[in-house]
């Protein structure tokens, strides 16, 4: 389904003169995301948290929890308090970003350009979401 999701947005986007405002707003977030991952790696090494962070991280990746599961295991495990810290220093990283990326939209005059595409796709992973849950009950789950 990715592909078929990537096919149509790429068709979308080629239909409506898309294409380049898409790859320079992609490219854009791409960097941002790549800051905000190095701001989160010196982050964590100046507070002495990549540890725990990783802990945390493995914990998540290799299991399906409940929320309260993790809740219960990070008390546990002692790692409340820095999961706490972290969660509030990754959360302050997506508010910068998406400042940020307000900023650029507007210097670069791509505002509705960018709302235009993010409905297209919501509209587009909202068909798909739709399907998977028709195929479930069908499968009767």
């Amino acid at each position: 389904m990715d592909e078929q999701f990537d096919e149509e947005v790429e068709q979308w986007l080629n239909k409506q003169g898309l294409s380049d405002a898409y790859e320079r707003i992609d490219s854009f977030l791409h960097s941002l995301e790549q800051e905000a991952d190095k701001d989160l790696d010196e982050w964590l090494s100046k507070n002495n948290m990549q540890e725990d962070y990783n802990r945390i991280m493995e914990y998540m990746e290799n299991e399906e929890h409940e929320v309260e599961d993790v809740e219960e295991w990070l008390k546990k495990e002692g790692l409340h308090k820095e999961y706490k810290k972290i969660e509030s220093f990754i959360q302050s990283q997506e508010e910068k970003m998406d400042k940020e990326l307000d900023e650029w939209l507007k210097e670069n005059d791509l505002e509705e350009e960018y709302k235009d595409i993010i409905a297209f796709m919501q509209e587009k992973q909202d068909e798909i979401d739709e399907k998977i849950e028709q195929w479930l009950e069908e499968q009767g789950y």
